[in-house]
């Protein structure tokens, strides 16, 4: 599968932003309304995976809601479309001629208008060469599963910087690959404030991106296709996994579950202190979800003895005095004194999956089996 657009593709979407721009100014204009419709994203950098089309307009307006719901109504931004929100901002989105299109509602003064600069600033400093790079970098991470804000995980605008700045693909892998990225910081070229735009990437997407990175680097190719359920799985062998139908909006469907179950996580360990001498891991998670469903991958002990050992070194008397009193039971184990407490958790992993179940089902969200 190609993932460079022909000079014809980016000619019709470079026509279709140019046509649909001019309606959207006609349409509040006729209406005596005055509005900013400013284009951003891929397809006006031209740094799109081909296929992928997607169009987003910033909308910037004094009644940010009045105007979405007016554009709402209209008959030519209905298609398929529906409400969605991204903090202040306010979102309408449609259908048209094979794209998906995104009017992003909101006063000037609620909008970091930086960063509606990005287009503008990489068209003038990112040659052809390095746009293809850029759309090569894209690919190749939405084939490892780790591109997109939306699942922690890389972002366009993070590519085109690196790329802007090294100049190639394999110099942007080099970079993860080899650990350069100095305090995980990247700044946002076009902001007057610092903006990390490596913020986005969870801890579980930085080592994929490494180990993705390393790995093109040792073989210098790959094939471009899309990240399934399936190649999730095959990379947690040994997981247990839980899925659920989507919801809401992709990032927010992601941030949900993501921090139940890194709470839920954080919980077991702290209770219980897993030790990954004793178990082999410390409990491990992660979640990735499509246009439809979400999966949860999760690793941890299915059953513990139903005691575990406390201990406090002797370097710090009063603290042992008070952990005697609290454990008559205590012995002697060389630079510390230990015990013997009961577990409030015994089965990790049935205690993460019924409490992961509590909390989705609260939140809305459906079993994928049902």
């Amino acid at each position: 599968m190609t993932y460079l657009p022909t000079s014809e593709e980016k000619a019709e979407a470079y026509e279709f932003v140019a046509l649909l721009q001019r309606e959207i100014l006609i349409f509040f204009g006729d209406k005596g309304i005055k509005v900013e419709a400013i284009p951003v994203g891929s397809t006006v950098k031209g740094t799109f995976v081909s296929g992928e089309h997607d169009v987003d307009f910033y909308i910037l307006c004094d009644n940010p809601r009045e105007m979405m719901i007016l554009a709402a109504a209209h008959s030519q931004f209905q298609s398929e479309g529906f409400f969605k929100h991204a903090g202040e901002l306010m979102i309408w989105s449609f259908k048209r001629e094979g794209y998906s299109v995104d009017l992003v509602f909101g006063q000037p003064g609620n909008i970091k208008t930086d960063t509606l600069k990005h287009a503008e600033f990489f068209n003038k400093h990112l040659t052809e060469a390095q746009k293809n790079e850029v759309i090569k970098a894209k690919a190749f991470f939405k084939t490892k599963g780790v591109y997109s804000a939306e699942i922690g995980g890389i972002t366009g605008v993070a590519i085109e910087e690196l790329i802007r700045q090294l100049g190639d693909f394999e110099s942007l892998c080099d970079l993860f690959a080899h650990g350069q990225l100095c305090h995980r910081w990247l700044q946002d070229p076009v902001m007057t404030e610092p903006r990390n735009l490596l913020a986005s990437i969870i801890p579980k997407r930085w080592k994929q991106l490494q180990i993705s990175c390393d790995e093109y680097l040792a073989t210098g190719r790959f094939e471009f296709k899309a990240f399934s359920h399936e190649e999730f799985k095959a990379s947690y062998l040994g997981y247990s996994f839980i899925e659920y139908h989507r919801k809401k909006e992709m990032s927010l469907d992601f941030m949900i579950v993501y921090s139940a179950c890194e709470h839920l996580m954080r919980e077991i360990r702290n209770l219980e202190h897993l030790d990954a001498r004793l178990f082999g891991h410390a409990g491990d998670f992660d979640v990735w979800l499509d246009e439809k469903d979400i999966v949860i991958a999760v690793k941890l002990p299915l059953e513990l003895e139903e005691q575990r050992y406390t201990e406090i070194s002797k370097n710090f008397p009063e603290g042992v005095e008070a952990f005697k009193k609290a454990h008559p039971l205590w012995f002697d184990a060389g630079q510390f004194v230990a015990a013997k407490v009961p577990r409030k958790i015994t089965r990790p992993l049935q205690y993460f999956t019924d409490k992961l179940a509590k909390k989705l089902d609260d939140a809305g969200y459906i079993p994928a089996d049902e």
